[in-house]
């Protein structure tokens, strides 16, 4: 009989605690939603952006099937979405492309009854984003760490940008996924790892090549540890001996065909695609710039031909090359760590330091983690690295640029996951209950940050949106 109440006992927690966390999901999803509403529709949300106006008339042409994107910056991936909600009657003529510019004195009823679905549809679609990232990192962090970090993205970043048409959540949700599945695929050999995170990652082509960096990043370092597990092994006669099939085609299927799977899902997703491109514009890539520069390029940029104000973008300056990379670094700094267009800088300084500060305090731990871990470490680097500049070069371009959100998810993970293995922060052995005091501090100053955030964006508004 005890057992039998201690078992209902037990039954009624699991469902009270449920019930709460059901709540809890319900209650921050209704207040994301009426904030990114908020943000979006308020006394400016008439004001539109070239991106929108790209992004809609790409979208009508991409459904009627009259043309690819011009500049070849973004894929059909997002304007394949926001088509679900085209209020468009008449069909266009054969032959016809259909443009609109953020200049244009008036808009069509039609057009603007499509920028307003598509702004809603926009802010319910970084929902399931934030959904897909928070399924990461509950699998992966502590439950506390995971929903604090979810709650962290989606209210110092997800939220400016939820209500506006164009692909930056979608390209920077599927960039981490993909980045996330490559680190596991540097020690994995299942071939459905390969294939799922091919799928992820030819999607992420198909919103915007820029993830083109990534992808050879985990090629050369796929090869290079395979190269190292031979000689590590004592197979480096494997090397030498080309020519003898029975030796040499075991190792390549043992060590290249999973990298040929992955190449070969991307390739399946996005050769329609390439083929289109070459087909309207004669070649492949219509810009190299937009296989690196993971934002929206200015279209100007994509053809010299065309001039800014052809365009409908009078005053923009170009700054491509060295220039533009010079010139955006310290824009990006400043936007990403400073008080610019994303509040996620002091979450990121902050669990920097706690980092820092947990290294110190098991210095034996963190040698021995890093040389573990040490190719893992070299690809996350080389990746952080290149999108750096990337980023910094897509801020160089114009004389307003501002940074992509490409690194911010993967930067927040990365250092929450490295805390998250820390001894100071996981469970410690006896003995060293003094350190157990760092994680609470930790989520008791990165809860009130987000508590302050969230009240600004809910009483006063957002700042330099």
């Amino acid at each position: 009989m005890l057992s039998l109440q201690s078992g209902t006992s037990g039954l009624k927690q699991i469902v009270k605690s449920r019930t709460v966390l059901v709540l809890a999901h319900v209650f921050f999803i209704t207040l994301y939603i009426h904030c990114a509403q908020r943000h979006t529709f308020s006394d400016d949300s008439e004001q539109r952006t070239a991106d929108e106006g790209v992004y809609l008339a790409y979208s009508r042409n991409l459904l009627a099937r009259n043309g690819i994107h011009t500049d070849g910056g973004s894929g059909p991936l997002y304007p394949l979405i926001i088509s679900a909600v085209q209020p468009y009657e008449a069909p266009l003529e054969p032959g016809q492309v259909y443009s609109l510019s953020p200049n244009e004195t008036e808009w069509s009823g039609e057009d603007l009854k499509f920028l307003t679905r598509a702004r809603f549809l926009s802010i319910y679609l970084s929902v399931v984003l934030l959904y897909m990232i928070y399924t990461v990192f509950r699998l992966t962090l502590p439950h506390a760490m995971a929903n604090l970090l979810t709650l962290v993205i989606a209210f110092g970043c997800f939220v400016l940008k939820a209500g506006q048409v164009n692909a930056d959540l979608t390209f920077a949700t599927l960039m981490f996924l993909s980045w996330f599945g490559m680190c596991s695929l540097l020690h994995s050999r299942k071939y459905r790892h390969f294939a799922l995170v091919g799928l992820c990652t030819g999607l992420a082509f198909l919103t915007r090549p820029a993830i083109m960096p990534l992808i050879i990043l985990l090629a050369v370092f796929f090869t290079v540890r395979k190269v190292v597990e031979l000689v590590s092994d004592g197979e480096e006669d494997l090397l030498l001996n080309l020519e003898d099939d029975q030796v040499f085609l075991p190792a390549i299927r043992k060590y290249l065909i999973p990298l040929l799977v992955f190449l070969s899902v991307i390739a399946a997703l996005i050769s329609p695609y390439l083929r289109a491109c070459k087909a309207v514009h004669g070649r492949y890539f219509t810009n190299t710039t937009a296989l690196i520069a993971p934002c929206d390029l200015p279209p100007e940029t994509t053809d010299p031909k065309v001039t800014a104000d052809e365009k409908g973008l009078p005053g923009a300056e170009v700054r491509n090359g060295w220039k533009g990379l010079a010139l955006g670094i310290p824009v990006w700094l400043r936007s990403f760590f400073g008080s610019g267009y994303y509040r996620t800088g002091k979450y990121i300084i902050l669990l920097a330091v706690f980092l820092i500060v947990a290294a110190r305090l098991n210095k034996r731990w963190s040698r021995e983690t890093a040389r573990e871990h040490r190719l893992l470490l070299a690809f996350s680097a080389c990746f952080f690295l290149a999108y750096f500049l990337a980023d910094s070069l897509c801020c160089g371009m114009t004389a307003n640029g501002g940074p992509a959100i490409s690194l911010i998810l993967p930067v927040i993970f990365a250092l929450g996951y490295a805390l998250s293995r820390t001894p100071a922060i996981s469970c410690l052995p006896e003995g060293q209950t003094a350190k157990m005091g760092l994680p609470g501090l930790l989520y008791l100053l990165t809860g009130s940050l987000l508590l302050f955030d969230i009240l600004e964006v809910l009483f006063q508004g957002i700042r330099g949106a």
